[in-house]
């Protein structure tokens, strides 16, 4: 009668046992598709922010050639350096 009893409970424990297992494996799971998700997010904004830079060149660039349509902006530019374009093609970290 005594085994009869042990056996409930390490039954139980193998269940219990289990069950813990699964939930690690599919917290696990949803550990990595979360990483995964971040790590395409960051990309993203990494080539965001490159548009967001080569946008703000191209302003500056249209700025200096309409200031240029002016005597005085003729001189403002010859006197003046040009915008600057990045060159930076690496990706920037988040």
């Amino acid at each position: 009668m005594a085994t009869q009893r042990q056996a409930v409970p390490q039954y139980e424990w193998e269940q219990r046992h289990t069950q813990a297992l699964r939930d690690t494996a599919e917290s696990l799971q949803m550990g990595r598709a979360t990483a995964h998700t971040l790590s395409m997010q960051a990309e993203q904004l990494g080539r965001s922010e490159g548009m967001v830079d080569e946008t703000q060149a191209t302003v500056d660039t249209s700025k200096r050639v309409l200031r240029g349509m002016t005597w005085s902006g003729w001189v403002y530019n010859k006197l003046s350096a040009a915008p600057q374009l990045s060159n930076s093609k690496e990706p920037h970290e988040v």
